[in-house]
């Protein structure tokens, strides 16, 4: 789940290692132990309805909630496997002592 309209620049020596599809970084390392996310990995179904009701009030726009709450039925599944996935590859590697 990301969640973001602005954009991050990166340092020369950042290593880019997941974009979305609209080519915005997601994942980045720099050297062997610094890793950042634009995403959300632990994002649930309740907190992103919590998000779009807030985007909505935000942008006054009621439509907000429906829109995203079909996006919520066609992804959330995969995301939250994806997330749980990224979450247990970092923590696996940081139990690991492990840099890659």
């Amino acid at each position: 789940m990301e969640w973001h309209d602005d954009a991050i620049e990166l340092p020369a020596e950042a290593e880019i290692l997941a974009r979305c599809l609209l080519n915005r970084v997601q994942a980045y390392r720099i050297g062997p132990s610094w890793h950042g996310l634009r995403f959300h990995p632990g994002a649930t179904t309740a907190i992103v309805r919590r998000w779009a009701a807030l985007r909505a009030t935000a942008r006054n726009n009621p439509v907000v909630p429906v829109r995203i709450g079909a996006e919520i039925v066609r992804h959330q599944e995969r995301a939250e496997v994806f997330g749980r996935s990224v979450l247990e590859g970092w923590l696996s590697m940081v139990r690991s002592g492990s840099t890659v």
